[in-house]
């Protein structure tokens, strides 16, 4: 969701806001809002860190954003690693937090828009992060390019769980509608993998990717269940002939040793003529 652009304008508190490491990304965010940093600065694609941390359901960070937090860890022990419990006041003018709200990138989304369908496929339902944006003077009704608010995006969402916390929540910026019943929550059926998987492999066969060729067996000497390589399968109904082996396949470190993996084989007892199972996962 969030909007294409220039790539390479990125100021420092978005440049924070996608800083893998939480510990850094959190105090780093904080030591710039500290000393003066702009939530309205965004980058090339009109995306501002509001947008940047809906994006990414980071909830820690935009309640710093939003002024929700009035002192952190003292910057220089943070980055220097000694231990302190010294303290420094955060302060985040709320008229900056309210511009910041009504900003639009180049899609015309707000932080709203992100924190109720982040992704292009789906959303993370973060009810709690939408409810500080909101309550920080987020505007629900706010239209993007395409003349959609974030309550409209929240009604195109087929589990309704946003939909749902915003009308028992914010009643007066959302109205509570007759759902009709082929409305209410619907999750598409799984796909039948099997069949994608079976036309695939038809397709390899095809192309040559995969080839079969018959592999004669040949019982091991030291198999010590019997020596004979065919045996046919009760189960089966067709009587059809099976071979069978105790084949060593892979040889590998374990945590205890050496792992010896063997495939599965049926060879037959000579001794009570019956099939029998002689597999080894792991020796």
């Amino acid at each position: 969701m969030l909007a294409e652009g220039d790539s390479d304008k990125m100021p420092a508190l978005v440049r924070a806001a996608i800083t893998p490491n939480a510990s850094t990304r959190y105090h780093a965010l904080a030591l710039l809002l500290r000393y003066g940093a702009k939530l309205s600065t965004a980058d090339g694609r009109g995306n501002t860190l509001l947008m940047h941390l809906a994006a990414r359901n980071l909830v820690a960070e935009t309640r710093v954003a939003l002024g929700l937090v009035r002192s952190v860890p003292d910057p220089k022990d943070v980055f220097t690693f000694t231990a302190s419990t010294r303290v420094c006041s955060l302060h985040v003018p709320e008229a900056s937090v309210k511009a910041a709200l009504a900003q639009r990138n180049t899609a015309g989304l707000t932080a709203c828009h992100m924190a109720v369908q982040p992704l292009d496929y789906g959303s993370y339902e973060n009810t709690r992060l939408l409810g500080m944006l909101v309550r920080a003077g987020g505007d629900l009704r706010a239209k993007d390019s395409s003349g959609k608010s974030a309550i409209d995006y929240a009604r195109d969402q087929r589990s309704r769980f946003v939909l749902r916390f915003l009308e028992r929540t914010f009643p007066e910026f959302v109205s509570v509608q007759a759902e009709a019943r082929e409305s209410t929550t619907m999750f598409a059926a799984a796909p039948i993998y099997s069949d994608d998987a079976s036309a695939y492999l038809a397709e390899c066969e095809t192309s040559g990717k995969i080839s079969r060729s018959l592999v004669a067996t040949k019982v091991n000497a030291s198999c010590d269940v019997g020596n004979v390589s065919k045996v046919h399968s009760e189960g089966d109904g067709e009587g059809t002939e099976l071979d069978a082996l105790l084949t060593k396949v892979d040889v590998k470190n374990g945590r205890f040793g050496l792992n010896v993996f063997y495939r599965l084989q049926l060879v037959r007892d000579e001794l009570q003529e019956t099939p029998e199972s002689t597999t080894r996962e792991n020796g």
